[in-house]
């Protein structure tokens, strides 16, 4: 009995270590999301797989989300971050300029806002602690035009796979 228990407790080991390794990279440096909606067409498609890093614009502890060194966000990158209004609905956009260009008049807010309960705030400008966001897909996008700038200590992550810019 005594010597089939030290190969498992040798393999129990192994696989907490691994286990905790995997968890810590995943929580604090990279993760993998799905692209759920056409806000960023033709960039992201629906269903299409993409890759996180979680350490910008801020760099987060592991495991509590204490984040610290915020730098600002590259304008025409992709960022992950929660919707402000919706905490549990997280959304992709490209760090903008705002006011760069002017809401088309297509853009039906009375359809998009007024049916979810709340009116559109109106957009902020960003600062060096916040970041302007919009959608590739104005007409689908729900962005920083509807909600204004977001904070840095909000945005989950640079989107870093796939390469995308604009």
């Amino acid at each position: 009995m005594r010597r089939y228990f030290r190969p498992a407790l040798i393999v129990g080991i192994t696989l907490a270590g691994a286990w905790l390794l995997v968890a810590g990279v995943r929580f604090s440096v990279f993760d993998v999301a799905r692209v759920s909606n056409e806000s960023m067409l033709p960039f992201l498609k629906p269903g299409q797989i993409i890759v996180i890093n979680k350490l910008r614009p801020c760099i987060k502890f592991p495991f509590t989300g204490l984040r610290f060194f915020c730098s600002p966000c590259e304008t025409g990158r992709a960022y992950l971050f929660p919707h402000p209004l919706k905490p549990t609905q997280k959304l992709v956009k490209f760090a903008a300029t705002p006011g760069a260009e002017a809401t088309p008049p297509g853009l039906r807010r009375d359809i998009i806002w007024f049916t979810d309960g709340f009116q559109p705030a109106a957009p902020s400008r960003s600062g060096p602690a916040s970041c302007y966001f919009e959608g590739s897909n104005r007409e689908h996008s729900v962005d920083s035009r509807q909600f204004g700038a977001v904070p840095l200590e909000n945005i989950d992550g640079k989107v870093v796979y796939p390469a995308i810019s604009r």
